[in-house]
């Protein structure tokens, strides 16, 4: 089941915000409702449920600026000018960026084969400029992913599984903590590998657990495993999670929900801890 106005409304207002506070408070009721209704109808100690999201949110990046941090908006029309123009002074008048879609940034490969150009000659020189840009962090280019050449950093991990060669683009430009590329004026985003986007939750409840607060590093793709686990059936293939060994344990007696919660990270390189 997806419960999915937090996402709409940590959009619009930030996680901080009375909205999302309010959003809450009546999730924490309609949940109560749901397991009324289960304990009813099937009975919780027949039940396992987990409850976790898929990521987080960037606060409002001016919320920020008041409590002193280094934050702001960067627009993705306005970035991709910018460094379009940087490429024309450096390498001639050409249209040499086809397309923006944060985080991946798309060459103009036709312009770069027009002009002679080495293609990774010209990723380096893009990503060199695009750093330059207030707000910008890390820029990686095609070729160190084609070479396996990236630099060591704590975002790597997870910028290698978000990249899909072919698909992606030939630079993968991220922001500076607590910045966010954004053609709004107002609201924020999320995608992002810091722990305000990757830092979820993920609760337990049912048979089968051993009760606790756990600060191991986890994520949601640990799921399927760890079901699998509990019913005695193999994993699914190709799976990536681990089983969450630590939280199960020997029922004894009459079966009773007991209940397990996570610092839990939506991306499996990402720890958090408690």
């Amino acid at each position: 089941m997806s419960f999915s106005a937090g996402d709409f409304l940590g959009h619009a207002f930030g996680p901080y915000s009375q909205e999302v506070e309010d959003l809450v408070l009546r999730l924490d009721q309609t949940l109560a409702s749901f397991f009324q209704h289960l304990d009813q109808k099937v009975g919780l100690d027949k039940c396992l449920l987990i409850l976790t999201s898929d990521h987080g949110v960037m606060p409002i990046p001016e919320f920020l600026k008041e409590k002193g941090l280094d934050a702001g908006r960067i627009d993705p029309k306005a970035f991709q000018n910018l460094l379009d123009a940087a490429l024309d002074s450096r390498l001639g008048s050409e249209s040499w960026i086809e397309s923006f879609e944060p985080p991946n940034l798309y060459l103009n490969l036709d312009a770069i084969d027009k002009q002679k150009y080495r293609q990774p000659d010209v990723e380096a020189l893009a990503a060199k400029l695009a750093r330059s840009v207030p707000g910008v962090g890390d820029v990686f280019t095609a070729v160190q992913f084609f070479l396996n050449q990236l630099p060591s950093g704590p975002t790597v991990e997870a910028v290698k599984k978000n990249y899909y060669w072919g698909r992606s683009g030939e630079l993968f430009v991220l922001t500076k903590p607590n910045y966010i590329f954004i053609s709004e004026p107002n609201g924020t985003t999320h995608g992002s590998p810091y722990s305000y986007d990757s830092h979820v939750p993920f609760i337990m409840v049912g048979t089968g657990l051993r009760a606790g607060v756990y600060g191991s590093k986890c994520s949601p793709a640990d799921i399927a495993p760890t079901i699998a686990a509990i019913v005695g059936i193999e994993p699914p293939e190709l799976c990536e999670g681990r089983v969450l060994s630590e939280a199960l344990g020997q029922v004894y007696g009459p079966p009773r929900p007991r209940s397990a919660a996570f610092a839990s990270s939506a991306s499996p390189t990402e720890p958090t801890r408690w």
